[in-house]
């Protein structure tokens, strides 16, 4: 037995690497049939209601949002810029076709890193095979992220009305017979609804600060700039919206919301979505907890508590997608 393995230790850490190797092809097998489906919170409510800065307040999130996506197009597309100068508002199905550009492209990218994640996998078990009596990698660099993490995504304000509804619909199998380039999973989505009342929204839309190139948001008395009327991070002016300065406008925008969005809201609901409702009336922190704690029970989340328990468990399963990172940004 001595002579067969004279070193007992080395012996441990051989078994044990290629165990950890076993589990690593099992791992890259699972992920080629694994569908890339992304977990998806579908931010919904009035306007002053906080979707742009809760949305913001949310780590590892792509936001998607109508408006901004229209904004970023015209950077590069003269027709549609000269049609949003003229006030002439983008057809549904421009606004459908923008945004599922932009998804499927934030998609195409996070694919292209698990390819990136899957080469380097592969390059490091040919690393392996050549020192069979070292130590592996560590299992955090094996099990790269990108193996088995999907893109999480915010869609912002969308849709607004029933004709949105059905286009967004288009993108879940079980709720369109529609087939389109982006395939969603109703389980893997959130549809949260933030709710305010009209005095606290006229008083937020009167104070709102926005950064047009952007979308950042500030408020002159809850979330002031660190210089008066100026970006923290561009230094460029911020501005104010003639229609959040204006009574009559809000209150013509609220009863759009109530007569056009809310009825989505409900479909929504009817068709099988998760649908939750927050009070957005609190401090940012409040309703952000609130949001946090609803993606984490929605969409299944988990935590790991340590590498060592990671590597406990690598030989025994395959890790599923999860939600990872849901904090506050810095």
């Amino acid at each position: 037995m001595q002579k067969l393995f004279p070193n007992s230790i080395s012996t441990v850490k051989f078994l044990k690497n290629t165990s950890i190797i076993q589990y690593q092809s099992r791992q890259y097998a699972e992920k080629k049939k694994y569908k890339f489906s992304p977990k998806i919170l579908i931010l919904m409510g009035p306007p002053g209601a906080g979707k742009g800065t809760q949305a913001r307040f949310l780590k590892d999130f792509s936001i998607v949002g109508a408006g901004d996506t229209l904004r970023e197009e015209s950077q590069h597309n003269q027709e549609l810029k000269e049609q949003l100068k003229r006030g002439e508002l983008a057809s549904e199905q421009q606004i459908a076709e923008l945004l599922a550009k932009k998804i499927s492209n934030i998609v195409k990218d996070a694919e292209k890193k698990n390819e990136d994640a899957e080469k380097k996998i592969e390059d490091e078990k040919s690393l392996e095979d050549n020192k069979q009596e070292k130590d592996v990698v560590s299992l955090t660099d094996i099990v790269h992220p990108g193996i088995v993490k999907t893109q999480n995504i915010i869609i912002e304000g969308y849709p607004r009305n029933e004709a949105q509804c059905v286009k967004l619909m288009d993108w879940f199998p079980e709720a369109s017979t529609e087939t389109t380039d982006i395939s969603f999973a109703m389980k893997n989505t959130l549809v949260v609804h933030l709710m305010c009342d009209k005095d606290a929204i006229k008083k937020r839309l009167k104070g709102r600060l926005i950064h047009n190139q952007s979308g950042r948001t500030y408020h002159v008395d809850y979330r002031p700039p660190k210089v008066e009327k100026i970006d923290d991070v561009t230094g460029e002016p911020l501005t104010q919206r003639d229609d959040d300065l204006s009574s009559e406008a809000i209150q013509k925008r609220l009863e759009t919301y109530r007569n056009h969005t809310l009825p989505v809201i409900e479909k929504l609901s009817e068709e099988g979505f998760r649908v939750v409702d927050i009070n957005s009336a609190g401090s940012i922190e409040s309703v952000h907890q609130r949001l946090v704690e609803e993606l984490k029970t929605a969409l299944k989340t988990s935590t790991t508590t340590s590498a060592n328990q990671d590597k406990d468990k690598a030989v025994e399963s395959v890790q599923q997608p999860v939600l990872e990172n849901v904090t506050v940004n810095a």
